[in-house]
């Protein structure tokens, strides 16, 4: 299940070593993402955890999937922010990786299915999207239709699966 959680990152890498490489930078992108309002899924082998989907605000979970990319193991994009606009605009960019999220890093709320602001990188507007495939990295990911989208809704929900009705609010 997806939850909208607020994140509480300042300082979850206080404790590691700062002479590690890409220490300051992991570092900043946890203080950026402080106090966001973000997407997460319950990790699917680890309890207690979840696994980080996106930030709710689309131009601050793009700035932070190029921060991430700068790492000097996992990042593609390391100082070349002209191919990293391209593809994002294209929706060619893809993620590589997992960013995991003890639960002293979120402030959740009850679970419930939640409204996916924007498309995650490389989805498509009006695809279904399953958050086991987007964990484990096939390629049958699929994002829900926005509502507003989704003609006849009644607005009574929050998630409308597809556009021939919403089994949530009854819609057709």
């Amino acid at each position: 299940m997806i939850r909208e959680v607020i994140l509480k990152t300042a300082g979850m890498f206080d404790n590691y070593d700062q002479k590690l490489t890409d220490y300051e930078l992991w570092k900043s992108i946890a203080e950026y993402m402080d106090g966001e309002k973000a997407l997460v899924v319950d990790h699917y082998t680890r309890d207690g955890t979840y696994t980080f989907l996106c930030l709710q605000d689309s131009n601050k979970d793009k700035e932070y999937a190029y921060m991430r990319e700068q790492d000097s193991m996992m990042g593609c994009y390391i100082d070349d922010r002209k191919r990293f606009e391209k593809d994002w605009e294209n929706e060619e960019y893809e993620s590589d990786g997992l960013f995991i999220l003890s639960a002293e890093n979120v402030i959740t709320s009850e679970p419930r299915e939640a409204h996916i602001p924007h498309n995650l990188p490389g989805q498509q507007e009006g695809d279904k999207w399953n958050p086991v495939s987007f964990m484990l990295g096939t390629s049958s990911n699929k994002l829900p239709r926005q509502q507003e989208e989704i003609k006849g809704c009644s607005g009574e929900c929050d998630f409308c699966p597809d556009a021939d009705g919403c089994e949530q609010c009854g819609s057709v």
